[in-house]
């Protein structure tokens, strides 16, 4: 995975979760639900497909700017592949030619 990919959020069933802070943002998909911690929650957010990876750690860096730089963009790169592995994520959706979306929904 490159810095330059941009990931795009692929379920559309999450919502915020007012009542219970250590996890904001809740992801209904395929696999399960999953509960999304704060700084993951801000990561899901900024993945809009047009926002490559680097785009987001620098955001990031922004609201932490006491996190070194590097184990931030260690823990996104990271963050970023496990979503991918969850199939909640795609990298690089092209609107024009969705048919090369780059996910299977088809469970193993």
């Amino acid at each position: 995975m490159e810095l330059s990919n941009r990931p795009l959020r692929v379920i559309d069933l999450w919502k915020y979760q007012e009542c219970d802070s250590n996890y904001p943002i809740i992801v209904a998909a395929l696999k399960g639900t999953f509960k999304l911690d704060p700084v993951t929650s801000l990561v899901w957010e900024i993945m809009d497909g047009y926002k490559s990876i680097k785009d987001i750690c620098d955001e990031i860096q922004k609201i932490y700017p006491d996190v070194e730089k590097e184990l931030l963009r260690n823990d996104i790169l990271e963050l970023s592949e496990r979503l991918y592995v969850d199939k909640l994520i795609v990298y690089d959706f092209d609107p024009l030619n969705p048919s090369t979306k780059p996910i299977n929904f088809i469970m193993e």
